[in-house]
């Protein structure tokens, strides 16, 4: 027992010490995306300032051409040295001095979004976001799929902790080809899953900061981010918790052999053959789009929608944000979606097709979902899940037919 406990404590501080490792090569290169836009917003100030004072000189020299035409050059130009005894050296005309803004201190910030970049879970929802982008499966992202990436991230993440706000900086192809080439370690001109989540921490972590700073600037409390950081972290926690207590679970099962499982876990009963489509032929997909209809305006299924939009809603705020949403839909998956298509897998989210309904069903604009709107935003993407369903594996239809059946029996 010591020389587990040994091993594990060993194994603890290494992993403490690769994330330690992690955490400063994340904050390098934050710093470094910090320091090439400031350089950039530096040079534009400064080609700003060179135009203006260009200006400013050949407006004071029509003044002067004015004002010596009127005056018929009676007055002689007097030498430097009358004009003026004290001479003084030139200088290019300058704006005077600006009121400098007092440091804004985001450590709170800083150190809670290190917790949460560096969360094991955050890991996973990242490792998700790379297979969503990877749209061609090449297992390595081009330009085309960062800028996906960006903006699912920018949507998702950084919505969720700025209620309210659109996304932050626009996004075009040079913005994702100097990204994709300041993580491409190898230069192979794609970015991998480890460059893509040593990019994922360094873009989120950046946006954060930047919002937080422009916020702070006008008045608003750095802590207010903080904490809702910080509940994004205890979130990650309970999800952590959830998947050990399973997998605890799955272990007890297959030690008890052929002990009954709990309810929750037992596998579904055998279902009757499904009821026969038009002309006695099996049900086709627009049989089954109208009964998936009948079933979404069941009573009992907007309540069991309702009942579980409150049993996430932790903090009674009486709305979801797009991570609480991507979760609640992945629920909703493996509950009846895998069920009603067995040949379909269905392991992630559609996060772009989420957050396209979102910008439908979001009526006031605040990138959360409403209890008023969770029904319709749900039937919605249940609604093309069972379409798309129906339209890859079109084998499955009868079974999904049969599914819905059963449960509008059950719930009516």
């Amino acid at each position: 027992m010591e020389a587990k406990k040994k091993e594990e404590e060993e194994k603890a501080q290494k992993a403490k010490e690769d994330a330690m490792k992690k955490e400063k090569m994340t904050e390098e290169k934050a710093q470094k995306l910090k320091e090439e836009a400031l350089q950039k917003e530096k040079e534009v100030e400064e080609k700003a300032q060179k135009a203006k004072e260009e200006a400013e000189q050949k407006e004071k020299e029509k003044e002067a051409e004015a004002k010596a035409a009127a005056g018929g050059g009676a007055e002689e130009e007097k030498p430097a040295e009358e004009k003026n005894e004290e001479t003084t050296p030139h200088v290019l005309p300058v704006e005077p001095p600006t009121e400098t803004k007092p440091e804004v201190d985001l450590s709170s910030v800083e150190m809670s979004m290190g917790k949460m970049v560096e969360h094991p879970e955050f890991s996973k929802i990242s490792d998700r976001g790379f297979q969503h982008a990877d749209v061609d499966g090449s297992g390595h992202l081009d330009v085309a799929e960062v800028k996906k990436a960006m903006t699912i991230i920018q949507a998702g993440v950084v919505a969720d902790l700025f209620p309210g706000g659109a996304l932050m900086t626009k996004l075009d192809d040079k913005t994702a080809e100097d990204t994709l080439a300041r993580f491409d370690d190898n230069r192979n001109g794609t970015l991998s899953m480890d460059e893509y989540r040593a990019f994922t921490k360094a873009y989120i972590l950046g946006l954060v900061l930047k919002k937080t700073r422009e916020k702070a600037e006008n008045g608003e409390s750095v802590d207010v981010v903080a904490q809702r950081i910080e509940k994004r972290v205890k979130d990650l926690d309970a999800m952590s918790r959830a998947v050990q207590a399973q997998e605890e679970e799955a272990k007890k099962d297959a030690g008890r052999g052929s002990a009954p499982n709990p309810k929750s876990r037992m596998p579904p009963k055998r279902r009757e053959p499904p009821p026969q489509g038009g002309a006695g032929g099996p049900p086709d997909q627009g049989q089954l789009m109208e009964l998936f209809e009948k079933f979404a305006s069941l009573e009992k299924w907007q309540s069991i929608m309702l009942t579980s939009f409150a049993d996430l809603d932790t903090d009674g705020s009486g709305e979801m944000n797009a991570n609480e949403l991507s979760s609640m839909m992945e629920k909703m998956q493996k509950m009846m979606i895998r069920s009603l298509f067995p040949s379909s897998s269905l392991e992630a989210v559609d996060e772009e097709v989420l957050m396209g309904l979102m910008t439908e069903y979001d009526k006031t604009g605040d990138s959360r979902i409403s209890k008023d709107e969770f029904v319709g935003f749900t039937n919605a993407y249940m609604r093309l899940l069972v379409r798309k369903g129906a339209e890859n594996f079109p084998q499955d239809i009868p079974v999904a037919y049969g599914g819905l059946t059963e449960r509008i029996a059950s719930m009516s």
